[in-house]
C-alpha cells in the first residue's frame, strides 16, 4: 500500500490537489468508483482515476509474491492448523490482487464443516472467499449444499423467512423476506434487510443480486404502499462485504496521515495565524467595496495567498474530541469546522457579497452556518494546547459575519446592493 500510495504522490495528477482535496481524490480513487453522472471537480476526477490504475495495476505485488515463495505444502500446514477467524483475516488481505493459484487449489479441496462451525464466521469467510474467486465460493456452496445453507440461516437468524432463487433479465436473483413483527426488538429494519442482503449474497455466490423485504406477519410489505419500510434490491458490486471496505479503510487512513498536520499544536498554530492576518484584510476589503472604491490588487492577492494557504491546512491525524480525551483516535478523513471557517471567509465570501442581492436567501443562510462554526469552533477546538483561551480574533471574525449577513437582508428587502443602501 504504501509504496503505490508513494508512486501516487509523486504523479501530477495528485501534485496538483491542494492537501485538503487529497482525501476526496484518494476516497473516488481507492473505491474505483464509476463516475457515471458525479458532477465532480475534474482535478480530484483526474487524481482518483490515477490512484484507481495504480491500486489494481500491481505488477509486483508483495502479497503475491510472499505466495510464491511458500510451498504448498507449507500452506497446507498453516491452513489445517487456524481457525475460520484466522483465515478470513489471510483471505481479506488478499483482497484486491488475483488469488494466488497455490491458495486456490487449497481454497477448492478445504471445505468447511458447516455442522461444527460458527455461521457468522463462515459466512464472513466465504463471502470473502467469494470477492476473490466467486468459483471457489461456489465450490464449496456445491458441497455443502445451497439448501443447507438457507436452512441454517433460518435457524441462526430471527425473523427470516425461507430464502429462493429465480433468474431474471438481471442476472440470478436470491430473495429472502424478513418478518417485521416485533418491533421494540427491531428497531432498524431497514439495516437488518440491508445487512440480511449481504448475508445472501455470501452464502449464495451464483446470485448477482440480493432481495429482500421488510413484512407484516400477514406478509403484506411493511409501512406504507408509497413508502415502504424496507424494500431492497442490491447487486452484488453495490454491497461489498465487510473485508472490502476494511480493505479500502487500509488506504484511506495511510493516505490520510501522509497529508495530515504532525501535531494538533501544530495545526492550530497555522490556523490561528491565518486567522490573525484574515480578519483586519477582510475588515479593509469590505469597507473599501461600500466606500464604492475598486479593490487594490494588493488586496486581492492577500485573499488569493490566505485562500491557498487554507486549502493546505489538513488536519491533524486525530480528532479534537480524543485531543480531550472524549473519543477514539482515528485518522481525519474530513475538513475541521475550523478550517471550512477559514477557507469560506476568504475570497468565496467576499465574491457571493459583490454579487448581491443575486442569491441574497442562499447567502444569508450559509452565512448563519459559518457563525454558528464560530462558536463551535471556540467550544471543541483544544485550545490550551496553544494559548490560554480561545484567540480573540475569532469573537472579531463573529462579528464581522454578523455585520455582513445585516448588510445582507437589506441588500434581499431592497433588492439593491449592499453599497448602494449603506
Amino acid at each position: 500500500i504504501s509504496a503505490v500510495i508513494d508512486q501516487w504522490f509523486a504523479t501530477p495528477e495528485a501534485e496538483a490537489l491542494p492537501r485538503t482535496q487529497i482525501g476526496t481524490a484518494a476516497m473516488f480513487g481507492v473505491a474505483d468508483l464509476d463516475w457515471g453522472n458525479l458532477d465532480i471537480i475534474p482535478e480530484i476526477q483526474a487524481a482518483a482515476t490515477c490512484l484507481a490504475q495504480l491500486k489494481g495495476g500491481i505488477a509486483d505485488d508483495p502479497r503475491s509474491q510472499l505466495f510464491d515463495r511458500l510451498s504448498e505444502e507449507n500452506l497446507r500446514a498453516v491452513n489445517a492448523n487456524i481457525g475460520l477467524t484466522k483465515l478470513n483475516d489471510i483471505v481479506s488481505a488478499l483482497i484486491g490482487t488475483p488469488l494466488p493459484a497455490k491458495l486456490h487449489a487449497i481454497l477448492v479441496s478445504f471445505v468447511p464443516g458447516l455442522d461444527e462451525t460458527n455461521f457468522n464466521i463462515f459466512t464472513a469467510l466465504l463471502g470473502t472467499v467469494g470477492a476473490l474467486d466467486r468459483s471457489v465460493a461456489n465450490t464449496w456452496v456445491d458441497t455443502i449444499g445451497q439448501a443447507e445453507l438457507f436452512a441454517r440461516l433460518e435457524s441462526e437468524r430471527a425473523w427470516v423467512a425461507t430464502p429462493t432463487i429465480s433468474t431474471e433479465t438481471e442476472g440470478t436473483i436470491v430473495s429472502c423476506d424478513y418478518w417485521h413483527v416485533v418491533v421494540s426488538q427491531q428497531p432498524s429494519p431497514h439495516d437488518d434487510v440491508v445487512k440480511l442482503c449481504e448475508t445472501l449474497l455470501s452464502i449464495c455466490p451464483s446470485a448477482d443480486i440480493a432481495a429482500s423485504r421488510a413484512i407484516y406477519a400477514n406478509g403484506s410489505v411493511a409501512g406504507l404502499p408509497e413508502y415502504p419500510t424496507a424494500t431492497k434490491r442490491i447487486a452484488r458490486e453495490n454491497l461489498p462485504v465487510e473485508s472490502v471496505p476494511a480493505w479500502n479503510r487500509r488506504w484511506i487512513d495511510l493516505i490520510a496521515r501522509r497529508v495530515a498536520a504532525p501535531s494538533y499544536s501544530n495545526y492550530l498554530e497555522r490556523a490561528i495565524s491565518i486567522l490573525d492576518e484574515l480578519v483586519p484584510t477582510l475588515d479593509r476589503v469590505f469597507d473599501i467595496h461600500l466606500r464604492g472604491r475598486n479593490l487594490p490588487q494588493n488586496l486581492i492577492d492577500s485573499l488569493n495567498r490566505l485562500n491557498g494557504l487554507t486549502a493546505e491546512l489538513t488536519p491533524p491525524s486525530i480528532s479534537s474530541e480524543e485531543v480531550a480525551g472524549d473519543a477514539t483516535g482515528e485518522a481525519s478523513r474530513a475538513i475541521t469546522k475550523f478550517q471550512n471557517l477559514l477557507f469560506c471567509g476568504t475570497v468565496n465570501f467576499v465574491k457571493r457579497f459583490v454579487l448581491l442581492p443575486e442569491q441574497a436567501g442562499a447567502y444569508i443562510g450559509w452565512l448563519n452556518d459559518l457563525i454558528a462554526d464560530v462558536e463551535r469552533v471556540v467550544s471543541e477546538e483544544p485550545w490550551e494546547l496553544v494559548a490560554s483561551e480561545p484567540p480573540s480574533m475569532l469573537t472579531r471574525f463573529r462579528e464581522l459575519l454578523i455585520s455582513v449577513r445585516i448588510l445582507a437582508e437589506g441588500s434581499h428587502e431592497r433588492g439593491m446592493p449592499p453599497a448602494q443602501i449603506w
